[in-house]
C-alpha cells in the first residue's frame, strides 16, 4: 500500500495497542529488557503491524531503574491512545510508514 492509498480509517488501533503490549511483554520476559524509551516516536507502522524502534537505550530487567522506565513506558502508551487518539490518527493520515 502506498502513502496515497493508506488511510486512518483502516487502521485498528485496539489491534495496534494489543501489538505493543505484545511486544513489551516479549521484552520484558523473553529477554529480560525493558525498552526504557517507549513512547508514539518510536513505534513505526508497516502493513498492519507495529514495529517498535530504538532499542538500543533498552536496559536490563537488573539495572536500578529498569521499574521506573518500565512504568514510564507503559503510562507514555497509555496516556497516548487515551487522550491523543485524534492525534494519533492525524499523525498516520499524514506520516504513513509503508
Amino acid at each position: 500500500m502506498n502513502d496515497k492509498e493508506f488511510s486512518a480509517k483502516q487502521l485498528d488501533l485496539e489491534d495496534l495497542y494489543s501489538q505493543i503490549i505484545e511486544s513489551t511483554a516479549k521484552m520484558l520476559y523473553g529477554a529480560g529488557l525493558v525498552h526504557a524509551d517507549l513512547s508514539e516516536y518510536n513505534i513505526l507502522y508497516d502493513e498492519g503491524r507495529a514495529v517498535l524502534i530504538d532499542i538500543g537505550q533498552a536496559v536490563l530487567l537488573s539495572h536500578p531503574k529498569a521499574e521506573e522506565f518500565f512504568a514510564r513506558d507503559c503510562k507514555n502508551m497509555s496516556k497516548y491512545f487515551t487522550t491523543n487518539r485524534a492525534a494519533f490518527m492525524f499523525f498516520l493520515e499524514i506520516m504513513p510508514i509503508s
